[in-house]
């Protein structure tokens, strides 16, 4: 049986959030914590750079749907945008273009 324990994130590392997130709630719901309880536990499972951004974000964000999305909006974007950016560069003009 797999353990379902989330790694640390770190978002310097080839880590697709979402599925991320996913096991972190699948953790959760394991472990029977409430909503509360999973933005106040968030903070263990974030390297340190991604802590402070959680420090400072759940001081806004009140709900965990809300901080969820936060999540997401901050780590797939760039992630998304990086590789469209590769794949730009990749592209190469063809001779008659």
């Amino acid at each position: 049986m797999q353990k379902l324990e989330p790694k640390i994130f770190k978002s310097n590392v080839k880590i697709k959030p979402e599925r991320w997130i996913k096991r972190y709630e699948l953790y959760a719901l394991k472990n029977q914590w409430n909503k509360q309880d999973k933005i106040d536990v968030l903070g263990c499972y974030l390297d340190e750079r991604d802590g402070r951004w959680y420090e400072l974000t759940k001081q806004k964000v009140k709900t965990w749907d809300k901080l969820n999305e936060t999540f997401l909006d901050k780590y797939i974007s760039p992630e998304i945008e990086l590789k469209a950016w590769k794949k730009l560069q990749m592209t190469k003009q063809q001779d008659d273009e």
